[in-house]
């Protein structure tokens, strides 16, 4: 991750260039590393909701696709966002460490004042600019992501997500308010 405040604006003109989002310093998801059987009693908290055995690995990314963050230590059965809720990189956001900066994800993470997710329904001219550009930076970032979003796919994500991440009005009112003084001027 950035170590200082040149490096930051480095990072978030590469991002930048992709779609036009301000101020990113990474893209986050999780994948799963499929695995054997552990065994034992506690073998099944290994088992995803595909219903084979894995670690659910945590990544950040730069645009370049370089990995930044990675946390490895959370069986299958681990949601994204609960494996994003206890890790350093979470904290170091909570420290304001990357200046009011935002990391991208999707909609299986709840929106902060630093993870932007997609909205489930885009009703404005400005809000679907903003979807579209959220979603070109992760998948210009993440190769793996889907093609084309649809609201489904959200819609699945987002009730997977912990209660922990369920939008509160203050929160929300970050990403609104940069869809309004942002997304709505271009």
């Amino acid at each position: 991750m950035p170590k200082n405040s040149a490096e930051l604006e480095i990072v978030n003109r590469s991002f930048h260039r992709i779609a036009n989002f301000p101020k990113v310093v990474g893209c986050i998801d999780c994948t799963h590393v499929k695995i054997q059987s552990p065994g034992g009693v506690n073998a099944e908290i290994f088992r995803n909701r595909r219903g084979y055995f894995s670690y659910n690995v945590q990544t950040v990314c730069y645009a370049n696709l370089e990995i930044t963050d990675l946390v490895c230590r959370w069986p299958g059965s681990a949601h994204d966002a609960n494996i994003f809720n206890n890790s350093r990189i979470k904290h170091r956001f909570e420290l304001n460490q990357f200046k009011d900066c935002f990391v991208l994800g999707d909609s299986g993470y709840g929106v902060s004042r630093y993870m932007m997710t997609p909205l489930l329904h885009p009703n404005t001219a400005a809000e679907r600019l903003y979807n579209e550009s959220q979603i070109r930076t992760r998948r210009d970032a993440d190769p793996s992501e889907e093609e084309n979003f649809t609201a489904e796919e959200s819609t699945e994500n987002a009730m997977e997500a912990d209660e922990s991440t369920t939008e509160t009005p203050g929160v929300s009112f970050m990403r609104s308010s940069l869809i309004r003084d942002y997304f709505a001027r271009l």
